[in-house]
């Protein structure tokens, strides 16, 4: 996370938008099944979640599909490939 902070020093974000940032992380950390480990992927997420906030925008779900779009299209395009499973609402994704 340590680019993350990088990249948005100076930043601020009123209580409204942290919190949705954090739900919005916590939904896509869910839905792809991170673990401890995804840090790359995590980080990813990350910048792509403050992108949206950045933008102005502060409804979670909002902010996850934003995020969630930008991830798909970025690790589709380095040959992984993604299973939608709606019964458990994960995504299962394949290297």
């Amino acid at each position: 996370m340590h680019s993350v902070a990088r990249r948005y020093e100076g930043c601020v974000f009123d209580a409204e938008a942290t919190h949705a940032m954090g739900a919005a992380f916590d939904r896509i950390c869910r839905l792809f099944a991170l673990r401890d480990g995804d840090h790359e992927i995590k980080n990813f997420v990350a910048v792509t979640i403050v992108n949206a906030a950045s933008l102005g925008e502060r409804d979670a779900e909002k902010i996850c599909a934003m995020a969630i779009q930008a991830s798909i299209v970025v690790l589709a395009g380095g040959g992984w490939r993604f299973a939608v499973d709606r019964e458990r609402e994960k995504l299962h994704v394949q290297v």
